[in-house]
């Protein structure tokens, strides 16, 4: 983070005399609220001691006293007071606001990160660990509105670097003053890499009509020199100096040192094994299970491949060992696993497999070891037994299979290949933990454990049977299910379907809104009475299962069906307000969401569109709406005079000299003063003195008649006449025709030292304005013309292009 001290533009010249005619404040108020929780600040010494320090400096600067009061100790209404404020408060327009301390969050991250940092500004949904040095004015809650953070504070600079290297933290959150003097020295700045998070300045309010208060804050602020500020930083909020350079070599040498240790490590972690030294048949297999990539002498002399193994397709013996591979990738690993294989040669042989999932590089592969059994296993039956067991389940009339102790099919007929939705040889070699429901496998596998000692077991629609080999021991399981207690997949499915469907319409029924679920296919699956009245205006029954396209009006059709493809496409949800026209002639707003929906039987893809009655809302929003125009109609203009006043004057100058810039088009600026009108309001009164001026600002409006000229209240007894596209020649006229419309109105002034009656004088600058002008140029000059043409004798008007020509004769 970094705070700047700075003075805004406040229209003085080039010294304190050329400031409002206004007296040099004995003191000022400074007022803090209490606690300082506007500035968002933990730490309150800090901030405490920044602005105490910093307004030391500008008393001193200026000889002008500063009194540093909490909210509590300020007294009310006092014209001394200037009140301070966040800039990301919320923007009152009844009071002068000017910055003078900016606040500047930085975070600094390694190029690592700069991945995770970017995921967490754009979803806050990852979480990032930020460090800062404590102490030091971490700004929480204005960090927080931007990225979702876990804070952790630390002693100093560098055990927070150190932490950032280590990988303990992410990200680190920094304070440091800006004083203008070029590039700062801190570590951090030189050497990482920064993202800007927030931009926050510390601005002084005050009424409008103590508006001269600001110049002298703004004045002081520039008597204010760079190296005082550089002490300032040092001393509060700078998070570290040269002294970095000491500590230089020992960071890269330290984060030299971690770097290559972790290379060492992790090269060793992708170190290749060698296969030759395995005591067993052994093959690496590539994860997808459709690659050979290596074999050992062992695996070779078995034929479980050829004899050149390396980087081919997985032979067809092999193809049972990458079933299991497929049917275990969630746990990385099988262990003792037998299986049986046909050999290249023909032969049949028992393995007992282990394998585990390894990486290489960025890569995932499988390293299989092949231990041959010497005996038959008791559970896995021959290749021709196999055929003897398809046929024994071809003869059961009801779904059944066999499994053996692992619960992998071995054998099956049609019928249970149906229930769960599979063709038969697809079903053979699964787990039957991949084809069956989890209620399913609760209901089967309590019986067939007791199965396993050797009794047939009956459960209310299976019946689980051991089966037996030649030396009587169980090597597989036969379960038959009761055909009439049981449902087909699909059956199961489309009663669940059934079920879901009913009772999202008798829940959204109950809903007052509309609420409707649109299948991508485009069919209203799912409504509610409230959608069918109020959106397609339609009965329920005309609605349910109806394309959307026939049940729209047909302006609303294609807009609609483009809205969806973009939901389905970008997966995310939308929000939009929509008036109704119901069929009694009412009008209606809705604010309307739509989400992405999955049915979670079938997978498929829809949109849950929910509404929410907002017409009340709405017709609060319009009366407010209506409210704040007035309001910021009136905010614009000079109660007294009714012509513009002082800011509706600054945004226009603003506007008009931007657009000036891209047309390459000339701008005059009159300013003009009421001649010795304070005598006028000593000796004729306020109230004559307020008829008085609003007699002049109407004659100089009456004068200006161009529809883009803007004559404006600029303070006291000053006004301004702003005039776009215009030379000096047609700002020399305008002038006189308002000097002499004010002197032809005769109004007395038997206190003047010109006339017997009130006049005018007028300062006058024209401009081409430049990118590299800045519009206050303008108001100086025009400042300085008045300023000259009162000194020489008032009731008359002077072009600052005159006063520039005086000053160069003079100076010769």
């Amino acid at each position: 983070m970094s705070v700047v001290l700075f003075a805004g533009s406040s229209g003085f010249a080039y010294s304190a005399d050329n400031l409002l005619d206004t007296e040099k404040p004995k003191s000022i108020n400074i007022v803090v609220p209490d606690g300082h929780v506007p500035f968002g600040f933990y730490q309150d010494d800090l901030l405490t001691g920044v602005l105490t320090d910093y307004w030391a400096l500008w008393a001193e600067n200026t000889g002008i006293d500063v009194n540093v009061l909490a909210q509590t100790e300020a007294s009310f209404g006092d014209a001394r007071n200037i009140q301070l404020s966040l800039s990301s408060q919320s923007y009152n327009p009844d009071v002068l606001r000017i910055p003078l301390v900016g606040l500047k969050v930085k975070l600094y991250y390694l190029k690592k990160n700069q991945r995770l940092i970017s995921r967490a500004l754009q979803d806050k949904q990852n979480q990032v660990r930020l460090g800062y040095v404590e102490r030091k004015g971490f700004l929480r809650d204005n960090v927080e509105r931007q990225i979702n953070i876990q804070a952790n504070a630390y002693d100093s600079s560098i055990v927070l670097m150190w932490h950032l290297i280590q990988g303990d933290i992410d990200a680190i959150a920094a304070v440091s003053i800006d004083t203008g003097a070029g590039q700062s020295d801190d570590l951090l700045t030189l050497f990482m890499n920064s993202y800007h998070l927030a931009e926050l300045d510390v601005v002084a309010q005050v009424e409008p009509t103590q508006g001269e208060l600001i110049d002298w804050i703004s004045w002081g602020a520039n008597l204010i020199s760079s190296s005082e500020l550089q002490k300032l930083d040092a001393k509060w909020l700078s998070l570290s100096g040269m002294w970095w350079w000491i500590f230089l070599p020992i960071v890269i040498a330290v984060a030299l040192t971690i770097f290559i240790v972790r290379g060492v490590k992790r090269r060793g972690q992708n170190k290749s094994f060698s296969l030759a030294m395995m005591p067993f048949a052994s093959v690496v297999i590539s994860q997808d299970g459709k690659y050979l990539l290596e074999a050992n002498a062992m695996a070779q002399e078995l034929k479980l491949c050829p004899e050149d193994p390396y980087k081919q397709p997985l032979p067809e013996c092999l193809q049972p060992v990458a079933s299991l591979i497929q049917t275990s990738l969630d746990e990385g690993e099988i262990v003792n696993q037998q299986i049986g294989l046909t050999c290249l040669s023909g032969s049949w042989h028992f393995f007992i497999l282990n394998a585990k999932r390894i990486q290489r590089g960025k890569h995932h592969y499988w390293l299989c070891q092949l231990c041959r059994l010497t005996a038959q296993p008791d559970f896995r039956p021959l290749p021709q037994q196999q055929a003897l067991l398809r046929d024994v389940l071809a003869a059961i009339t009801s779904p059944a299979c066999i499994k053996d102790k692992q619960g992998v099919v071995l054998a099956c007929n049609k019928l249970w290949s149906d229930l769960v939705g599979l063709k038969n040889g697809d079903v053979i070699g699964k787990r039957d933990r991949d084809v069956l429901s989890k209620d399913e496998l609760a209901r089967q596998r309590p019986l067939e454990s007791k199965a396993w000692l050797g009794q047939v077991q009956r459960g209310d629609d299976i019946i689980v049977y051991p089966m037996e080999n030649e030396q009587q021991n169980i090597y597989a399981l036969l379960v038959v299910l009761n055909q009439s207690q049981t449902l087909t997949r699909q059956e199961c499915d489309a009663e669940k379907t059934q079920y879901l469907t009913a009772s999202l319409m008798a829940m959204f029924n109950d809903y007052p809104d509309p609420v409707a679920i649109v299948t991508q296919a485009g069919l209203c699956k799912v409504a509610n009475n409230a959608f069918a009245d109020a959106m397609v205006q339609k009965p329920l029954t005309d609605v349910i299962n109806q394309a959307v396209a026939n049940i729209l009006p047909s302006d609303k059709v294609d807009w609609n069906q483009r809205q969806h493809k973009q939901i389905f496409r970008a997966k995310d949800s939308v929000k939009y307000e929509e008036l109704v026209f119901l069929p009694q002639g009412q009008q209606q707003w809705l604010e309307v969401v739509k989400n992405p929906f999955v049915f979670p039987l079938d997978n498929e893809a829809a949109i849950l569109m929910v509404t929410h009655d907002i017409t009340e809302r709405k017709d609060t929003e319009q009366q407010l709406a209506d409210a704040i125009g007035k309001l910021e109609e009136l905010s614009f203009i000079d109660s007294l005079t009714q012509v513009a006043n002082r800011r509706s004057f600054d945004e226009q100058l603003r506007y008009y000299w931007r657009s000036s810039i891209s047309q390459e088009q000339s701008m005059s600026l009159i300013l003009l003063d009421i001649d010795f009108f304070k005598p006028y309001n000593d000796n004729y009164g306020h109230q004559e003195g307020d008829q008085a001026l609003t007699l002049v600002a109407s004659t100089i409006k009456n004068a200006s008649k161009r529809a883009t000229d803007l004559v404006a209240r600029y303070g006291g007894e000053e006004f301004v006449i702003l005039l776009p596209d215009t030379d000096k020649a047609g700002a020399e006229h305008i002038a006189e025709l308002i000097r002499q419309a004010v002197e032809d109105k005769n109004i007395p002034h038997a206190h003047s030292q010109v006339a017997n009656h009130i006049t005018v004088s007028l300062g006058i600058a024209t401009l081409t304005p430049d990118p590299d002008l800045d519009y206050d140029t303008l108001i100086e000059q025009a400042d300085l013309a008045l300023y000259q043409a009162k000194d020489s004798g008032r009731n008359q008007l002077l072009h600052f292009e005159q006063l520039a020509g005086m000053m160069d004769e003079a100076s010769d």
